[in-house]
């Protein structure tokens, strides 16, 4: 859970190098790329990105989407 334009890490395995890199979309807005290793992806929660529950999808450079879908929320500061 967290708030827009904050800081996220993605931990797993075979995202792809650096040099390859690729996508984070989440809630269907694209994310910002921060930092993308093969374990570890850093992304910032897109702004517009509204309140309530979203996935995460993550897609390599090659096409290859993730198998899972990591669920997050995005809560309204004004209401924590």
């Amino acid at each position: 859970m967290g708030v827009q334009a904050q800081i996220i890490k993605l931990k797993g395995v075979n995202f792809g190098p650096v040099w390859k890199g690729g996508k984070v979309f989440f809630g269907g807005r694209e994310a910002i790329i921060k930092e993308w290793r093969d374990n570890l992806i850093i992304v910032e929660q897109p702004v517009s990105a509204p309140f309530g529950h979203f996935n995460f999808k993550i897609i390599r450079k090659d096409g290859f989407e993730s198998n899972y879908s990591l669920p997050y929320e995005v809560r309204n500061p004004d209401k924590l």
